[in-house]
């Protein structure tokens, strides 16, 4: 699975099994074997090629999106400004913590914050 998420990514951006060795420090044969599925990168190369490719470890690997879980503490209680702003704190943290873990992007994380403050606040405007 992996290596054809490899090899999809490399052609995409137009590189050369050679060139992806030297951006993640293997051979040129490495490459090849983790494109024909008879080997598969460790978790540094996994890394290195999702920044590379500039895709998510869990892209990388072929998990979906709708697989990553962020975990909430407690319910959401939202009775003022000051609850949403709380709310938005714990989850820019656990987002970062996300990113931090290779689960999300930068890009993909701002744009959930944006919408979970929109949201917060529809539920804030509701309750007056």
């Amino acid at each position: 699975m992996i290596g054809k998420k490899i090899r999809e990514l490399r052609v995409k951006k137009g590189a050369s099994q050679q060139e992806l060795a030297d951006v993640v420090g293997k051979t040129q044969q490495a490459i090849y074997l983790w494109e024909k599925g008879d080997n598969e990168p460790g978790t540094e190369a996994i890394k290195l090629l999702a920044a590379y490719f500039n895709v998510t470890t869990d892209e990388l690997l072929g998990i979906p999106p709708d697989d990553i879980k962020l975990e909430v503490n407690e319910p959401a209680q939202i009775y003022s400004v000051s609850d949403v702003d709380r709310i938005l704190e714990d989850t820019r943290m656990a987002l970062k913590q996300a990113i931090e873990d290779g689960n999300i992007t930068e890009e993909k994380a701002a744009e959930a914050v944006e919408l979970a403050r929109r949201q917060l606040m529809l539920v804030l405007e509701q309750k007056k």
